[in-house]
């Protein structure tokens, strides 16, 4: 989205779906091409040309956007126990599930690494949410906007709700081998759910001190006059939408705040590309 606003030179070249994605593939397919790197020389024409689609489809599947349309299918693969090793569109759709669990991998590494790539993406949102508001006078979203760093955990606790925790759930189910990266997974977010706590006090108190004197005549969920319960009931937004296509509602689900939909997509997108 950022290379579309700007009009960068690469979105011009690629377009404006899957800019960086296609760059990168272009970019390997030179390296390929290199004296001495073209590791497929000794393919068949109609091999080199398959092995090649395959590599785009991979490169590209990195694309949260292409990774949210294809997870809700592959969910339902490995939920009703239908996923097949030998049908060629579910390894088609696993392909693309492995290339994003290895490009979110460091959510599942020891926590002073998980937490220093954390901190390395951050540093470069926050320069690119410079620049959305030095030129192009927009006020960046909170994962992108410095002012607001102090919401780091908060949106941290966000990216693997939405994003990392689901894939990982789901791919445990294909191996049971993964259960170390799960359990990486869940370290690591009980330590963003500690630091976050802080701020979730300070943001309780500063409500508290702002709501309005109570009417001593009505009682806390109930209106004297009738006694009839009022609806306390929210709304409940567990995560934000890291992708504007997705609402999965099986047991590996993710909801969304309309806030960060378009915004948080092109986060994961960067943060994909490290």
């Amino acid at each position: 989205a950022f290379q579309a606003k700007t009009g960068s030179a690469l979105a011009l070249l690629y377009g404006t779906s899957a800019t960086l994605e296609h760059h990168h593939f272009n970019h390997a397919v030179m390296i390929l091409q290199s004296e001495g790197h073209n590791i497929f020389a000794n393919l068949s024409s109609k091999e080199y040309s398959n092995m090649m689609q395959l590599l785009k489809q991979a490169i590209l599947s990195t694309d949260l956007t292409l990774y949210f349309e294809r997870r809700t299918k592959f969910f339902e693969y490995v939920l009703s126990g239908e996923f097949s090793w030998t049908v060629e569109e579910h390894r088609d759709v696993l392909r693309s599930m492995l290339m994003t669990a290895c490009d979110l991998g460091a959510v599942t590494r020891p926590w002073k690494i998980s937490k220093q790539v954390a901190e390395l993406v951050t540093s470069e949102f926050f320069e690119q949410g410079d620049r959305e508001r030095s030129e192009l006078k927009l006020t960046p979203a909170a994962i992108f906007d410095r002012n607001r760093k102090d919401e780091l955990p908060a949106l941290q606790l966000e990216w693997i709700d939405g994003i990392c925790k689901p894939l990982y759930q789901a791919l445990l189910k294909l191996n049971r081998k993964l259960q170390p990266m799960v359990d990486g997974i869940n370290a690591n977010r009980e330590k963003w759910q500690e630091m976050s706590l802080p701020n979730q006090q300070t943001h309780k108190a500063s409500v508290c001190s702002e709501s309005p004197v109570p009417n001593p005549n009505t009682e806390f969920g109930h209106d004297a006059e009738t006694t009839k319960p009022r609806d306390t009931t929210e709304k409940k937004s567990h995560v934000r939408k890291f992708g504007p296509k997705l609402e999965c509602r099986e047991v590996l689900r993710c909801t969304g705040i309309k806030e960060a939909d378009s915004n948080i997509t092109s986060a994961g997108k960067k943060q994909i590309m490290l």
